[in-house]
């Protein structure tokens, strides 16, 4: 599939609807009322060098999409909404606004992601995975967690050049090592930067990753999307994104 086969193709539903990926039609999000297409195979074989083909969104688009869009939402939103987030956040529990940690990047370099702090502030404590009613999180943080709203900051990373607005999640290295040796193609996805939101994401793969299993599910969704980004899947995910944001997502805990 080339890479901007997906713009306005019934495909990527189709993956989405299969059982491995968590989804079935009937509860799959589907703007616009796109049908869902033939069955056609849609897999993915993770362990596979993938052939990414250098479209123009690409090479050139997809940065420019990621700046256009990160400064102009903190232009406009997180101006006002930044400050009201910082100021709950130090109101509910003491510790700083911002929590910083090293994630897994583009050709698995690292990198300082922001995000606004969720969890009791304890410093010195190492990487431990939130669980549902993980006493950690702070009743601001919960709400946070649950709209995604603690990811805002993740826009200066953006800008920065660290992240995108749409890719895989980027992982802590614990985790990565965890679950390198074991879950075929998973260097894959640091062929592309990591994103703001992603398309496992949206998929459902949220919250706490426990076994292997769960994060070859997570994987193959990262190399479905490394092999078919383009504009129209990007516009997806976003759109996706933000019905998140507005209902809540309870596997985000």
């Amino acid at each position: 599939m080339g890479g901007s086969g997906m713009d306005g193709s019934s495909g990527v539903l189709e993956f989405l609807a299969t059982k491995e990926g968590g989804k079935s039609p009937e509860n799959l999000p589907n703007p616009g009322g796109l049908r869902y297409g033939p069955k056609d195979d849609f897999s993915v074989d993770c362990a596979e060098t993938p052939q990414i083909p250098a479209t123009f969104w690409r090479v050139r688009g997809k940065r420019a999409f990621d700046l256009a869009f990160s400064a102009a939402f903190l232009g406009t939103v997180g101006i006002w909404l930044i400050p009201i987030i910082g100021a709950a956040i130090k109101l509910d529990s003491p510790g700083p606004v911002f929590f910083r940690q090293r994630r897994t990047g583009l050709n698995g370099q690292t990198f300082t992601c922001l995000k606004f702090r969720t969890m009791r502030h304890s410093p010195g404590e190492g990487f431990k995975q939130a669980k549902q009613n993980d006493h950690r999180v702070t009743r601001v943080g919960r709400f946070l967690r649950k709209t995604n709203l603690d990811e805002i900051p993740q826009f200066i990373n953006v800008l920065l050049g660290d992240m995108s607005v749409v890719g895989p999640r980027p992982h802590v290295p614990e985790l990565d090592a965890k679950f390198s040796s074991y879950v075929p193609g998973y260097a894959q996805r640091h062929l592309i930067k990591p994103g703001v939101t992603g398309l496992a994401q949206v998929s459902g793969c949220r919250g706490e990753t426990r076994s292997v299993r769960e994060m070859r599910n997570r994987v193959r969704f990262d190399c479905f999307y490394l092999r078919n980004a383009a504009f129209g899947l990007d516009m997806r995910i976003v759109f996706w994104t933000v019905s998140t944001m507005l209902g809540g997502d309870d596997r985000a805990y």
